[in-house]
C-alpha cells in the first residue's frame, strides 16, 4: 500500500524521532510512505465522489492510495497555515476517493474561532481520527459531534523500541548507592523548543535549579540536548540553562534522531519541557521530570503520562517561578521535587514496567486500525485499554499543580474571582476577554460573566466554545436590562466567594502572568498591602471585520513603586492600571457606587486608599486598557468630568458634616484670593507682552526705513562715481 504522509515541517530532532517511530510502525505493516507537498493536486476541485464509481475511480488512479496526516508533535499546537494545508490535502484526497487518516493530533482546550473552523474541516474530511489525548478527544467531539471514528491514537514510540524497558534492573537510586565503581546515573535534559509566556531568561534559572537538585541528589552527570536549531534572535534556552548549572554539563548530543535515541537508551532520568521527549523517554524506560512551559504542553505531557497510568506528574513552569504555599521559592521547590521524585523512583520504574504491555497492545491495535482505515475500511471502535492510575507522582507536584494547571475539579473557594462585565454587543470582544482569562498561567480562579441586557444565546455560545478550557470555572449572570457597569460589578461581587477580586472589562487585555504575579505579591509575607496595581497603557480598539485590533497605543505608565492617595486625587477622575485586591476590603468599604459611570473605579480607589495601601507590580507584566473609538462607546461626552465633580462634592459634604464649614470657607477664600492674584499677575504679564510687541513692531518699521535709505544712498553714490570717471576720461 502506498500512502502519502503529511506532517509539520520541523528541524527538531525530538519530533523527528517521533516521525521515525511512525514510519517504523507503518513499514512493519507493509505500508510504503510517499512524501509530497500536494499528494492529490489533480483532485483539488470538483464535488466529492460517492457510490461504487468512487471506489472504482480510486482503485484505478495512480499515485498514493491514501493520505495520512501526522500532526501535533511539537510544543505548540499546529499553526493556521499547517491546518489549512492539511485540510486542503484531506479534501483533495476525499474528492479523489482516497481514504484519509489523521493521527497524533493535539488540540488545545480553548480551540475556537478560525482555528476551530479549520480543525472541523480537517476532521470532517477524515475517515479515522486519532487524537493525542483525552483533552484533544473532548475538543474534537465538540467540534464534530457527528463524526463516527474519533479515537485516541496509540503511541508508536513504544513500538519502535520494544526491548528498551529496563524496569527495575538498574534504577538510578540503587546504582548511585552501590559504592565505589558504580557508574553515576545519566541525566538527560531537553528544553527546546520553548513555547510559553515566560521569556527564556526567566525560565532558565528555574530549569537549572531542577537539574542541580536532581544531580546533587543522585550524583549523576547532566547531558543537555537542544531541540530545534536556535533561532536568529536570542540565546537558546538550553544554552541559558547550561550557563546556570552548578556543575558543567556533558557535551551536547548531535542534532540527529539516532544520537538522541542512543542517549535515551542510556538515560536514567529525563528532565524536559518537550511533550514528544516525554513519550520517547517512557518508551525507553527512563524516569521523567516534565516541566510544562505552556498549558498546551501540560495537556500533551499529561496525556502521555495518563496513557501509562502515571498522570499528575507534570509541573508547570509557572509553579516553579512562584511556588506559593508549596515552597518558599524556586530553589526550595526544585529541591523538594527532586527529593520526593528520587524517593519514589523505584515505584515509578515498577509502574512503568507494569504498564508497558498495556501501552504496547494499545499501540499495536491503533496502528492496525489505522492501516485498515488507510485501506478503505474503518474498523469498529475498541474498548479503552489504558492502564489504571498508579499514583506514584511526588506529593509536591500536586501542590505545585493545584494553582497552575487546569483543575479536574474546580476549587470550592478559588483564590481569585474575575468579574467580567459585558454588554454583549460585540461577541468578538467577549471571546477575546474570555481567552484572556484562559491564557493566565495562574488557574485557581472563577470567572463571573455579568451580562447586562445582552443576547443570552450569543454569550452562552462564546462560553460553550471554550467549555473544555473553562472546566466548570465560569458562571454567567444575566441581567434583563443594562443597569450600568457598577451595578454589574456589584452583582458579580456578591456572587464571588474568593480571597481576591479583580475587574476585567471586555475591552481590556492582560499579560498571561498578570494574576500569577499579583497573587504572589499579595501572598508575600513581607507585603502588607491589600491591593496590587498592574500598570496599563491605553489603546483604541478597531472592530472592523469582526476582529479586534489595537491602534493608537497610549503613553507608557510612570515607574512608581506604589499608588498614593494624593496621586489619585490629582488624577482627574481616571483610575490607572488593573487593581487586584482582597475581597475582605469590601466588608469595610462597601460596594461600588452604582450611580456613577466612567468615574466609578476612581471613586472606589479613593475610598480604598483612605484606609488601605496599594503596591505597584514591577516587571514586564502589563495590561492594556482598551476603549472604543469616539462615538462607538456608550455614555455622553463629558460624563466623566461631571461625575468627578459629583464625587468631590459628596466628599466635601461628608467632611463639612463632621467638621463644619469653616475650614472649607477659609480655604475657598484663600484659593479665590490666590486665584485673583494669579489673574492680576497674568493680566499684567499680558499687558507687558502687548507693550513689548508694540515696541518690537516700531523697531521693525525703523529698521525697514534705515535699510531702504541705505539702499538709496548706495545707488546715488554709485552714479556719482560713474559720472566722475566718464568726465575724467
Amino acid at each position: 500500500m502506498r500512502v502519502a504522509l503529511l506532517t509539520a515541517p520541523t528541524a527538531d530532532p525530538v519530533a523527528a524521532l517521533g516521525h521515525r517511530a511512525v514510519l517504523a510502525a507503518l513499514a512493519a505493516r507493509g505500508v510504503e510512505v510517499l512524501r509530497s507537498a500536494e499528494p492529490f493536486p489533480k483532485a483539488a476541485d470538483g464535488p466529492v465522489p460517492s457510490g461504487p464509481a468512487a471506489g472504482a475511480a480510486g482503485a484505478d488512479a495512480a499515485g498514493p492510495e491514501a493520505l495520512l496526516v501526522l500532526g501535533g508533535t511539537g510544543c505548540a499546537p499546529a499553526s493556521v497555515p499547517e491546518l489549512t494545508a492539511w485540510g486542503r490535502a484531506a479534501r483533495a484526497a476525499q474528492r479523489a476517493a482516497r481514504p484519509v487518516v489523521v493521527t497524533g493530533l493535539g488540540l488545545e482546550a480553548g480551540c475556537a474561532g478560525a482555528r476551530a473552523r479549520l480543525v472541523r474541516e480537517l476532521l470532517g474530511a477524515a475517515d479515522l481520527v486519532g487524537l493525542a489525548d483525552r483533552t484533544s478527544l473532548a475538543v474534537a467531539r465538540r467540534l464534530c459531534p457527528e463524526h463516527p471514528a474519533l479515537r485516541i491514537a496509540g503511541d508508536a514510540s513504544v513500538l519502535a523500541a520494544p526491548q528498551a524497558h529496563r524496569g527495575l534492573e538498574a534504577p538510578a537510586a540503587g546504582r548511585a548507592a552501590d559504592g565505589a565503581g558504580a557508574e553515576p546515573p545519566h541525566l538527560l535534559a531537553c528544553f527546546e523548543p520553548h513555547d510559553g509566556p515566560f521569556p527564556r531568561g526567566e525560565a532558565a534559572p528555574a530549569l537549572a535549579a531542577v537539574l542541580d537538585a536532581l544531580a546533587h541528589r543522585t550524583g549523576g552527570a547532566v547531558t543537555l540536548l537542544g531541540g530545534a536549531p536556535a533561532a536568529a534572535a536570542g540565546v537558546p534556552l538550553s544554552d541559558r540553562v547550561a550557563a546556570r548549572l552548578a556543575e558543567p554539563a556533558r557535551p551536547a548530543v548531535p542534532q540527529e534522531p539516532e544520537a538522541l535515541a542512543a542517549q535515551l537508551a542510556e538515560a536514567d532520568w529525563v528532565v524536559t519541557s518537550h511533550p514528544e521527549l516525554v513519550r520517547a523517554a517512557l518508551a525507553a524506560g527512563a524516569a521523567v521530570l516534565p516541566v510544562a512551559t505552556s498549558e498546551y504542553a501540560d495537556d500533551r505531557m499529561e496525556g502521555v503520562l495518563v496513557s501509562w497510568g502515571l498522570g499528575g506528574h507534570t509541573v508547570p513552569l509557572a509553579a516553579l517561578l512562584t511556588p506559593g504555599p508549596a515552597a518558599w521559592d524556586t530553589r526550595d521547590a526544585a529541591q523538594r521535587w527532586a527529593t520526593e521524585a528520587l524517593a519514589r523512583h523505584e515505584a515509578f520504574c515498577s509502574a512503568l514496567a507494569s504498564s508497558a504491555p498495556t501501552v504496547r497492545v494499545a499501540a499495536e491495535a491503533w496502528w492496525d486500525d489505522a492501516v485498515t482505515a488507510l485501506g478503505g475500511t474503518v474498523p469498529d471502535a475498541r474498548p479503552d485499554g489504558a492502564p489504571p492510575p498508579r499514583g506514584v507522582a511526588a506529593p509536591v507536584v500536586a501542590e505545585l499543580r493545584r494553582r497552575h494547571a487546569r483543575p479536574a475539579v474546580p476549587a470550592v473557594r478559588p483564590t481569585v474571582a474575575v468579574l467580567l462585565r459585558t454588554r454583549g454587543e460585540e461577541p468578538a470582544l467577549l471571546a477575546r476577554a474570555v481567552d484572556d482569562v484562559l491564557a493566565q498561567t495562574f488557574t485557581d480562579w472563577r470567572l463571573l460573566v455579568v451580562a447586562d441586557g445582552a443576547d443570552r444565546a450569543a454569550v452562552e455560545a462564546v462560553l460553550a466554545e471554550r467549555a473544555e478550557a473553562l472546566a466548570d470555572r465560569a458562571e454567567v449572570l444575566h441581567r434583563r436590562r443594562d443597569a450600568g457597569p457598577w451595578a454589574a460589578a456589584n452583582r458579580g461581587l456578591r456572587a464571588a466567594d474568593s480571597e481576591l477580586v479583580v475587574l476585567h472589562d471586555e475591552a481590556d487585555r492582560w499579560h498571561p502572568a498578570l494574576l500569577q504575579r499579583a497573587v504572589a505579591r499579595l501572598e508575600d509575607p513581607l507585603v502588607t498591602d491589600d491591593g496590587v496595581l498592574v500598570r496599563a497603557r491605553a489603546a483604541v480598539l478597531d472592530l472592523a471585520g469582526g476582529a479586534v485590533r489595537e491602534t493608537g497605543p497610549g503613553p507608557e505608565p510612570p515607574a512608581r513603586g506604589e499608588l498614593t492617595l494624593s496621586e489619585l486625587v490629582r488624577g482627574g477622575g481616571q483610575a490607572p492600571g488593573v487593581l487586584v485586591h482582597r475581597r475582605a476590603v469590601h466588608d469595610v468599604l462597601g460596594d461600588y457606587d452604582e450611580q456613577l459611570g466612567a468615574a466609578g473605579e476612581w471613586e472606589f480607589r479613593l475610598r480604598f486608599l483612605e484606609t488601605f495601601t496599594v503596591g505597584v507590580l514591577d516587571g514586564p507584566v502589563e495590561a492594556v486598557r482598551g476603549r472604543l473609538p469616539a462615538g462607538a462607546a456608550p455614555g455622553a461626552p463629558g460624563g466623566a468630568e461631571r461625575e468627578e465633580l459629583l464625587v468631590r462634592e459628596r466628599h466635601l459634604k461628608q467632611w463639612t458634616a463632621e467638621h463644619g464649614i469653616g475650614l472649607p470657607l477659609h480655604l475657598a477664600r484663600e484659593a479665590a484670593e490666590h486665584a485673583g492674584g494669579l489673574h492680576r499677575r497674568l493680566d499684567a504679564s499680558e499687558q507687558l507682552l502687548r507693550e513689548l510687541l508694540e515696541l518690537a513692531r516700531e523697531q521693525a518699521v525703523r529698521i525697514e526705513r534705515l535699510e531702504a535709505a541705505a539702499r538709496d544712498r548706495g545707488l546715488r553714490g554709485l552714479l556719482r562715481r560713474l559720472g566722475r570717471w566718464f568726465r575724467a576720461g
